[in-house]
């Protein structure tokens, strides 16, 4: 009797936790849903390769989790090292093109993952919200999102392959790899005579290349389907609305009648998770673009540069770095002004609302509008880039068009410019 108790409250705390996020009720055979795998799943999985737990909800035995909180501290270790080891190469080595390239990726990676865990109570929180919402989804609409979802997972699984697998199959640069972003293996198989030495050092260069190329590249794909969800969220609440809008048309009255009190809390709710997911990702997003410029302008200086050797396996990197950037930029801007478009459609519902003649109805409902409309024009529902500028088309076009703008100033004014582009 006490167990059956117990289940009925769990049960009746989910069903009002979610009438109270979402903007109406829900059925009881449908509070019991987040048994279920999270549409995210694949997605949430690979982040524990990398020592996060991001739904924060694992329910690992007494050993599992203090295995787990080991590989943690292992890899967040690991991270910094990396950071350390490539910094040191500096004081030893002169400072060259491809080195400089391939730091940027270390120095965005391991800042990503400190600006990740650092965030990562906002970023658990809209994770666990993006499975509450998921449940208002049709079956349909359920499973195309999660097919988008396992499309995405893959597609970086294979990215991730490529940059680990490029370390194998082209010729390992002994000279200029030495002390490159390396583990603390090199300490040991440094000492080793070929053709070990340089097998240790193709693995280790694979290790460092999956940790730093993955995460990175996993994140960017947390970020768009994050901002696919929270499309996916405003749609659902036009389409309840709009339903219920049309359901409650007085005929006597010549009214669209229409709760603003409880489309303006949920407006307010959807609102503040969409918030929560820009304060968890708008300063990694800052980082990913200063990256990609930096990477841009290197890359393109050392193209140009008869003097540097333009190998096959730096051609590979380059468009497998580009290419990746450029999804990343064009996918984020795109799926986060997405985000905004349809915002903006839901609250545009309210102009579809008619007054009533009925004079305390109609005030109550006037000020109701008045109140969600300025709201939402002083903190309009977007996402951002580190809080400065909202990430959208414009935005895109804005950095293509600096972006094209670099390189044609660098190959008009680069004086071996010419020789460097015949060089490839």
């Amino acid at each position: 009797m006490d167990m059956y108790c117990k289940v009925k409250t769990k049960q009746s705390i989910m069903s009002e936790t979610l009438n109270i996020l979402t903007y109406g009720p829900l059925p009881m055979m449908e509070a019991s849903i987040p048994k279920k795998k999270h549409s995210l799943y694949p997605v949430l999985k690979s982040f524990l390769i990398f020592g996060i737990d991001v739904e924060q909800q694992e329910n690992f035995v007494n050993s599992g989790r203090f295995a787990f909180k080991t590989w943690s501290v292992i890899i967040t270790l690991c991270y910094h090292y990396f950071l350390i080891s490539d910094l040191s190469w500096y004081i030893r080595r002169s400072v060259q093109e491809n080195a400089i390239a391939e730091s940027t990726s270390v120095w965005t990676a391991v800042l990503t993952y400190d600006l990740f865990l650092l965030n990562k109570k906002n970023i658990s929180k809209t994770v666990r919200f993006v499975q509450v919402q998921t449940m208002r989804l049709t079956e349909k609409e359920r499973k195309r999102f999660e097919k988008i979802v396992l499309t995405v997972c893959c597609i970086v699984w294979i990215y991730v392959c490529m940059f680990v697998i490029q370390h194998g199959a082209f010729k390992h640069r002994e000279s200029y790899g030495e002390f490159h972003t390396t583990t603390l293996l090199h300490m040991v198989y440094k000492k080793l005579d070929n053709p070990w030495c340089t097998v240790f050092a193709k693995l280790d260069k694979c290790f460092e290349s999956f940790f730093i190329q993955g995460f990175l590249t996993l994140t960017m794909a947390l970020y768009i389907l994050l901002c696919l969800s929270a499309k996916l969220w405003f749609k659902t609440f036009q389409q309840y609305f709009k339903t219920h809008i049309a359901t409650n048309h007085n005929i006597e009255e010549g009214g669209h009648m229409l709760d603003v009190g409880q489309f303006n809390s949920s407006y307010q709710s959807l609102a503040k998770n969409v918030e929560r997911f820009d304060n968890g990702f708008s300063q990694i997003v800052g980082i990913w673009l200063l990256m990609i410029f930096v990477t841009l302008c290197v890359r393109i200086v050392s193209v140009l540069n008869p003097l540097t050797t333009t190998t096959q396996q730096m051609l590979t990197v380059i468009v497998m770095t580009f290419s990746r950037a450029l999804t990343a930029l064009v996918g984020t801007s795109f799926a986060a002004d997405a985000v905004y478009n349809e915002s903006l459609k839901a609250i545009s519902i309210l102009f579809k609302v008619t007054i009533s003649e009925n004079t305390m109805w109609k005030n109550s409902t006037f000020f109701g509008i008045h109140l969600a409309l300025m709201r939402y024009s002083f903190y309009p529902t977007q996402l951002t880039v580190w809080k400065f500028a909202r990430l959208n088309r414009g935005f895109l076009m804005t950095c293509l068009g600096m972006m094209a703008t670099y390189i044609i100033i660098a190959i008009q004014l680069y004086p071996n410019a010419m020789k460097g582009i015949e060089s490839l």
